[in-house]
C-alpha cells in the first residue's frame, strides 16, 4: 500500500491517514432526507476554524458521508508527529515564470485537475475538487514542475502542552 505524503522544503514527509476521523465543511447543505442526521453530526463535531468540523467516521451515517463526499464537503484527516492534519481543498504554489506557464498550461489541458483561484506574481492558489484531491494535486505539481513550493493547505491541530507544577 502506498504511503501518503506531502513535500516540505523539498523533502517528502510521510503522513498516516486517520481512518477514525473526517473533517467536514459545516456550511454545506444536505437534502431534507438527511437533515436530522446532518444536524446531529454538526452538533457533536469538534468545531475548528473556517466552519470545519472534526467528526468520528462512526458518527457519520453512510448516506450522509456519500452525499458530503460527492459535494466535496469531506476533507481527509492525517497524523504526523502527534499533530492532526486536515487537508483543505486548496493548493498553494510558489513558482517562477517558466513553472507558472507550465502549470497554467497543464491545468488548461486537464492534466492537473484544479482551477486557478488566484494568481499574482509567483504565488498561485489552486482549487481542486476536494481536500482529498488537494494532496494529490500538490504532490503532482511538485513532482512534475519542481516549484519552490506546492503544498495542500493544511489545518494543523496540535496537542495542548501540559505545564509541570
Amino acid at each position: 500500500m502506498a504511503r501518503d505524503y506531502y513535500y516540505a522544503g523539498g523533502e517528502k514527509i510521510p503522513i498516516a491517514r486517520d481512518i477514525e476521523h473526517v473533517a467536514i465543511d459545516l456550511s454545506h447543505e444536505v437534502p431534507d432526507a438527511l437533515r436530522s442526521a446532518w444536524l446531529r453530526v454538526k452538533e457533536i463535531a469538534q468545531r475548528l476554524p473556517g466552519n470545519v468540523g472534526l467528526a468520528r467516521v462512526a458518527d457519520v451515517p453512510a448516506a450522509l458521508e456519500q452525499t458530503l463526499e460527492e459535494a466535496g464537503a469531506l476533507h481527509p484527516v492525517y497524523r504526523h508527529d502527534g499533530t492532526t492534519l486536515v487537508v483543505l481543498p486548496e493548493v498553494r504554489v510558489e513558482a517562477d515564470a517558466t513553472q507558472r506557464r507550465a502549470l497554467l498550461a497543464a491545468i488548461d489541458q486537464g492534466t492537473i485537475p484544479a482551477s486557478v483561484e488566484h494568481a499574482e506574481g509567483e504565488q498561485i492558489v489552486l482549487r481542486p475538487g476536494s481536500g482529498k484531491s488537494a494532496l494529490a494535486v500538490a504532490n503532482l505539481v511538485h513532482e512534475r514542475l519542481h516549484p519552490r513550493m506546492a503544498q495542500a493547505r493544511f489545518m494543523r491541530i496540535v496537542p495542548h502542552l501540559r505545564t509541570q507544577r
